[in-house]
């Protein structure tokens, strides 16, 4: 690969552009009809209790709600996105022992095998009814639901994720969660809340005239591919201009997709346009065929997303390609075309 591609990729931070959320009704906002109490979560559109606690859908509905936005019975605090959010008893010395809450949505797609990915929520602590916060919020990724229906404790059996380095806090503004995830692939659902059981959780009081719970609201959750993670190598996109897209750009939910393939190669021994290779954006994997006029395979590689050909040795004239790209809903676009050998 040239090394022009490679300075050109560091001018281009992959951070600054959106990226394709597996999580649907990401913030909230989609609903089934309006929530007037709680353990309502079933009516926005998608989510739901993962058990039988009575997790909550909170949302501006126009009417003084007991679970509206932002004013509501359990605290005050205003939607990060929109006018919704989610809320959860995360932890509770009250009641029921060991009783706990959860939000679980199936993804827009499965996770690929392999690829490292970046799980984030935002939280904020409601003031009214917390007594304590916790470092132990967490996150579940699996392939089947692992809702247990009349389950109001800890859901078990489950990869831990490591605690926060400070408690949870924070009641004023929202703060963001985020962890790194390796999919073992054909992960389906995401689970949120406190997966530690009761004795094992880190609390603090925050609040001793609480009702006895750590509850938090919960609002911008997304499941990213990580584009950083050493399985793309350092310069992914191969000096992809996003200013420059091609006919060949399309959004995928809000992310963009697109790759730019030369038609003309000049083996001149100048340094520049010598190996053939694509500039992409959004894609995760390319492989590609390389035939000459007579049909004979001159190059094929299923690591093309970060490889070239380089066709010194192949003859002037004209070969042609079948370039398939993956998606990160795990679909496949396809490209064929010609290059010309000058």
């Amino acid at each position: 690969m040239s090394k022009v591609a490679k300075a050109l990729f560091f001018l281009i931070p992959i951070t600054a552009f959106a990226q394709y959320n597996y999580v649907p009704n990401s913030s909230f906002e989609e609903y089934v009809s309006c929530p007037d109490g709680y353990s309502q979560m079933e009516r926005c559109s998608l989510w739901k209790a993962a058990t039988s606690g009575t997790s909550d859908y909170l949302k501006d509905c126009g009417f003084i709600s007991s679970v509206g936005v932002p004013s509501n019975n359990i605290g005050f605090q205003e939607a990060r996105t929109g006018v919704s959010y989610a809320g959860i008893i995360a932890y509770s010395q009250n009641s029921i022992a060991d009783y706990k809450e959860y939000i679980e949505v199936k993804l827009k797609a499965p996770l690929l095998e392999g690829y490292q990915y970046t799980i984030s929520y935002h939280v904020s602590l409601a003031e009214t009814v917390s007594t304590y916060a916790i470092k132990n919020l967490g996150f579940v990724l699996s392939p089947q639901d692992v809702g247990v229906d009349y389950l109001f404790g800890t859901i078990e059996n489950v990869p831990l994720s490591d605690p926060g380095d400070s408690y949870y806090s924070n009641t004023s503004e929202w703060t963001a969660l985020s962890f790194s995830y390796i999919a073992l692939g054909g992960e389906n659902y995401l689970t949120l809340g406190n997966f530690e059981t009761t004795p094992f959780t880190e609390t603090q009081i925050v609040n001793p005239s609480g009702d006895g719970f750590a509850y938090y609201f919960i609002d911008d959750v997304s499941v990213e591919l990580d584009y950083n993670s050493a399985v793309f190598g350092e310069n992914y996109g191969n000096g992809y201009d996003t200013t420059q897209t091609s006919d060949n750009a399309y959004y995928l939910d809000g992310a963009l997709m697109d790759v730019i393939i030369p038609n003309v190669i000049t083996i001149n021994a100048d340094g520049i346009n010598e190996e053939f290779f694509i500039k992409y954006w959004g894609y995760i994997k390319a492989e590609i065929l390389i035939i000459d006029r007579w049909g004979k395979e001159v190059f094929n590689s299923d690591t093309f997303i970060n490889d070239s050909w380089n066709p010194t040795d192949n003859a002037d004239g004209v070969y042609f390609y079948i370039l398939k790209m993956l998606r990160p809903d795990g679909a496949w676009d396809d490209f064929q075309g010609a290059i010309q050998i000058i």
